[in-house]
């Protein structure tokens, strides 16, 4: 009897592992017809509508070079193969020479897909410049996402602080400070995201019940229509944005937001002369696809991370001339 059950789940491995044989040239050819249909520098897809682990290999993919590169600039003295492990990870900044500060900086902004990449991050790095992106100003998951992930990745980088101005250890102050005060956060997080960051990782948000904007916009007691009217498709940031991945302005919304435009955070990275590299998109779920088409075609992101599911609507969704 039990050799028959170990027979029938041995059956079930394998046939799962055909399945996934032939899935793999469909996921990479997705993959490279969303990257010239939507003009981004690498898509990358995620069979599990987890992202976490897909969006972890990204940030991998993309930061450990770096990293490396880094350590190898401070202490030269170590043999860099090494470093290039992907098990290995640098010692706490206390080890470090003080004369020679790591360089390489991440900014994030997102909810539970931000998180779970967090999560799925395997390698420490113990000593990254850490920067927020955005934070809206009420209590709650809308709130306290951006706080969330960044907390959750210096904890588990035993890096304490959040590098730069950061955002106030309570969010829910932003919706009732001057507007002054609030100008001068913004302008101290734009100034270390244009000089600092070299990464940015954000989530992209629709327009349904459950998505950011429409919760904010609820929350402060807007009218149910003012997303539909003003032809809202979805946000980035916490900002709104149209089909065209255009800015749309919503006074009554922005001034609850404290963060970078995400318009602005595109011209940073087609600066040449800053250090801002890529900005990863990382979205997927039932009701997105209109955004991260949006926020594609606007230049917002250069890199997508979504699920299968996402990246077929969005194969198959029609162009906008």
């Amino acid at each position: 009897m039990e050799d028959a059950s170990l027979e029938n789940r041995v059956r079930g491995v394998e046939y799962r592992l055909t399945e996934l044989e032939k899935t793999i040239p469909e996921l990479i050819g997705l993959e490279e017809n969303l990257k010239q249909r939507l003009k981004l520098a690498d898509v990358k897809i995620s069979l599990n509508p987890d992202l976490g682990p897909a969006a972890a290999d990204v940030f991998q993919t993309l930061v450990r070079p770096e990293y490396a590169a880094e350590f190898v600039r401070r202490c030269p003295i170590l043999p860099e193969e090494n470093i290039l492990r992907r098990d290995w990870a640098m010692p706490p900044a206390e080890q470090l020479p003080d004369d020679q500060p790591l360089r390489l900086g991440i900014a994030f902004s997102g909810g539970r897909a931000i998180c779970s990449m967090v999560n799925h991050i395997t390698v420490e790095y113990s000593d990254l410049n850490v920067y927020p992106l955005s934070c809206a100003g009420l209590p709650g998951d809308v709130a306290f996402s951006v706080n969330t992930v960044i907390g959750l990745f210096c904890w588990k980088n035993r890096n304490r602080k959040v590098s730069g101005t950061g955002i106030p250890v309570d969010p829910t102050l932003l919706g009732h400070i001057g507007a002054d005060c609030g100008q001068r956060i913004r302008d101290g997080m734009l100034n270390d995201i244009k000089f600092r960051v070299h990464y940015a990782f954000t989530g992209i948000g629709g327009v349904g019940d459950n998505d950011a904007l429409p919760k904010l916009a609820r929350a402060i007691g807007l009218p149910a229509d003012l997303l539909a009217n003003n032809r809202v498709i979805g946000d980035m940031l916490y900002r709104a944005i149209n089909i065209n991945g255009g800015r749309v302005q919503l006074d009554e919304l922005d001034s609850r937001i404290i963060g970078v435009d995400p318009t602005l955070l595109a011209g940073l990275r087609e600066d040449k002369n800053l250090p801002l590299d890529s900005v990863v998109g990382v979205a997927g779920g039932k009701g997105k696809e209109n955004a991260i088409y949006a926020a594609c075609r606007g230049g917002l992101i250069n890199i997508l991370v979504t699920d299968i599911d996402t990246a077929k609507r969005l194969a198959e969704r029609p162009e906008i001339p």
